[in-house]
């Protein structure tokens, strides 16, 4: 058997790899984006000129603004996990969605991986499988939802305007579809219960399998009992969690002296908002840019001064994000290996220099 020392060495090792693994993903993505960016030159002039005149008390308040925006998101996850009886705290979440939010944003089908990295760090923390689960669903559901509510404001307000960019008929269904979504959630464990026992049901109509081998619920579904005021509280998060970063969009158009009218900014945040999560490119680069600043022209805005504007608002609400994540990744990393490797640590001196061979 390996000594304990080893199981250490080897334990060490994992999280350098895996801390070597995402600067390389994000060193990807900063290529990406270079090739992306080399034949917009003439643009990236303007921007850049924008960028050197930005007054230091705006820079520091799209940061704080941001921040802000994370911590939002982070709290939507805290306020489910506290009432699915798992709860967590606030600075944990929030490193561990900095984490998230940054592998979403740095590879391809980024929220799969995001996904998978959050569900991870909470079984971690002794969070069950189902719990985990239903939490992640639920900020999913709240944060589109909040989005669609954003988008539904915009498409209402400039009618006239948005008739070529989206119908409400179009927002009005998402919605709808969502909402399901939510009471899905909220009712999971009636949904998940009926869905497991059918399975259970045509597996025994096909194998002749004895019905009675169905496990007690409590072992298979969680116990949710989600209260108005929870549900409350973590959708008002999720859309503190929009209006923070539209914040920073709206702070980018007034620094770059662009004239839109604020609903129709709303109306293109969100649909640039929407095209992030299309499996296309990491965290959408490109294609967020394109189509916000394309909604911003058709809703009034001067082209130059709207790429201007989106790109320095991406400046902050993608690419500050990665080297956040990044320090968050590791940080969690290296506390969780010293929590894995103490216990063997403190196994081996109890038993001697060498372990157990």
């Amino acid at each position: 058997m390996r000594t304990t020392d080893s199981v250490a060495r080897s334990r060490f090792s994992t999280v350098r790899a895996r801390i070597l693994i995402s600067v390389l993903a994000l060193a990807a993505v900063f290529g990406f984006a270079v090739w992306f960016l080399a034949g917009k030159t003439a643009e990236l002039a303007g921007v850049v000129r924008d960028a050197e005149s930005l007054p230091l008390y705006v820079v520091m308040l799209a940061v704080v603004l941001e921040l802000l925006s994370l911590l939002s998101y982070s709290s939507v996850s805290r306020s489910l996990l506290r009432g699915l009886g798992a709860p967590q705290s606030r600075s944990y979440l929030f490193l561990v969605s900095a984490a998230a939010t940054a592998l979403g944003n740095s590879v391809p089908l980024g929220a799969a991986a995001s996904t998978v990295y959050f569900f991870r760090r909470l079984k971690h923390r002794g969070v069950s499988s189902s719990s985990s689960a239903v939490a992640i669903a639920g900020v999913n559901v709240m944060t589109v939802l909040s989005l669609c509510l954003l988008a539904l404001v915009g498409v209402i307000g400039a009618e006239n305007q948005a008739e070529s960019a989206v119908s409400i008929g179009t927002v009005l269904t998402v919605v709808i579809v969502f909402g399901l979504m939510l009471l899905g959630a909220i009712y999971s464990d009636r949904v998940v219960g009926a869905a497991f026992r059918m399975i259970v049901w045509l597996r025994a109509v096909r194998h002749k399998f004895n019905r009675q081998v169905l496990p007690e619920r409590s072992k298979w579904t969680p116990d949710i009992d989600f209260t108005p005021a929870e549900l409350l509280e973590s959708g008002t998060w999720a859309l503190f969690n929009w209006i923070f970063d539209l914040a920073v969009l709206f702070l980018m158009l007034v620094a770059t002296k662009s004239k839109v009218a604020v609903l129709g900014v709303i109306l293109a945040y969100a649909l640039g908002a929407l095209a992030a999560n299309l499996p296309i490119t990491p965290g959408g680069l490109g294609v967020v840019e394109g189509s916000m600043t394309v909604a911003l022209v058709a809703f009034g805005g001067h082209e130059t001064s709207a790429v201007a504007a989106v790109i320095l608002y991406r400046l902050f609400s993608f690419w500050m994000i990665l080297p956040l994540g990044a320090a968050s990744y590791g940080i969690l990393a290296l506390v969780s290996n010293r929590q894995n490797v103490e216990p063997v640590l403190a196994v081996d001196e109890g038993q001697g220099r060498g372990g157990v061979m």
